[in-house]
C-alpha cells in the first residue's frame, strides 16, 4: 500500500513538472494591435489657453516645468513653430534607424524602479507654446531598487514628452515621438525612472503595463498596426506577452547583481 502511495505521488510530481515546462516553453502571447490613429486618440489633451493656478507654489512650479520643454533649435537654427491653427493635426517625431537597441531593462540609467498604477494623466504647453507634456500621477505599489527616498503609498509625477492641444476653433494639435508612448490612467507599469531635481518631478526612461499577468511594453511600435520596426525598441519587445512574473523576477535579479 506504501508502495502504490508512493508511485502515485512520483505520477502526480511527474506531471506537474511536464506541465511547468511546457507553460515556461509557451511562445509570448500575440499582444492585440491598433492603429496609430487609434492611439493618438487616446492622448491627454489639454486647452491653448490653459486656465491659470491660484496656488502660488504651484504655479511657481508648473512655471519650470513648462520652461524645461521649450523647443531647441534644430540643425538649422530654427525652433519649432508656436503652436497655432495653420499647423498640421498629427506631427510625430521619428526615432533614428542608426540607433543602436536600448536595454531592455535600463536599471543603470534609473535613479529608481518602481510599480504603480496610474491615477490620472494631463497635458501641459511649453512656456514658448511650442511643444506639448504629459504628466503621469502615480501611487506607488512597490520599490524594486533599494535606498529610495520613494515608499509604497506615495504618489509621484511622471513626465514624457507628447500629448494634444486643443485650439480655441476647437481643432486638436496631436504632438508626440513615434514609439516613445505615454502612460494611461487606472493602468499599472514597471517604471523605470530618472529624478529632475529642478522640477521635482520624474522623467520616465521606459515601462512596461502589468495587465492581467502579461506584458505589454509602453515603448516601441509592436502594438500598433504597420507602425513600422526600430532596432532601438527590439530590447523593449522582446517582453512583449511574456508573464508579468518573469519580468519582475528579471528586474529583481538585475538590481540584486547589481548591488553586490
Amino acid at each position: 500500500m506504501k508502495s502504490r502511495l508512493i508511485l502515485v505521488l512520483l505520477i502526480a510530481t511527474l506531471a506537474a513538472t511536464l506541465i511547468a515546462v511546457k507553460q515556461s516553453s509557451q511562445k509570448p502571447e500575440r499582444l492585440p494591435k491598433e492603429t496609430l490613429d487609434e492611439k493618438l486618440l487616446r492622448l491627454p489633451v489639454t486647452d491653448l489657453t490653459a486656465s491659470d493656478i491660484a496656488d502660488p507654489e504651484k504655479k511657481r512650479l508648473r512655471q519650470i516645468r513648462n520652461a524645461k520643454h521649450n523647443s531647441e533649435a534644430g540643425p538649422d537654427g530654427q525652433k519649432r513653430a508656436v503652436l497655432s491653427e495653420r499647423l498640421e493635426t498629427v506631427v510625430l517625431d521619428l526615432p533614428l534607424t542608426t540607433h543602436a537597441e536600448e536595454p531592455a531593462l535600463p536599471i543603470d540609467q534609473s535613479d529608481v524602479v518602481i510599480v504603480g498604477r496610474v491615477t490620472n494623466v494631463n497635458a501641459y504647453i511649453s512656456e514658448d507654446k511650442t511643444t506639448v507634456y504629459s504628466e503621469a500621477t502615480v501611487k506607488v505599489e512597490e520599490v524594486l531598487t533599494g535606498e529610495s527616498p520613494i515608499q509604497p503609498g506615495d504618489v509621484v509625477t511622471t513626465t514624457r514628452d507628447g500629448g494634444a492641444v486643443r485650439l480655441p476653433s476647437g481643432k486638436i494639435l496631436r504632438r508626440g515621438r513615434l514609439g516613445r508612448n505615454i502612460p494611461e490612467a487606472s493602468r499599472t507599469y514597471l517604471f523605470f525612472l530618472d529624478y529632475l531635481d529642478e522640477i521635482k518631478d520624474f522623467s520616465i526612461i521606459t515601462a512596461y503595463e502589468l495587465s492581467e499577468g502579461v506584458v505589454t511594453p509602453l515603448d516601441g511600435t509592436i502594438t500598433i498596426h504597420r507602425g513600422g520596426r526600430f532596432t532601438l525598441f527590439r530590447g523593449y519587445e522582446s517582453y512583449a506577452g511574456q508573464a508579468a512574473s518573469i519580468l519582475l523576477a528579471d528586474v529583481r535579479a538585475a538590481i540584486s547583481k547589481k548591488s553586490k
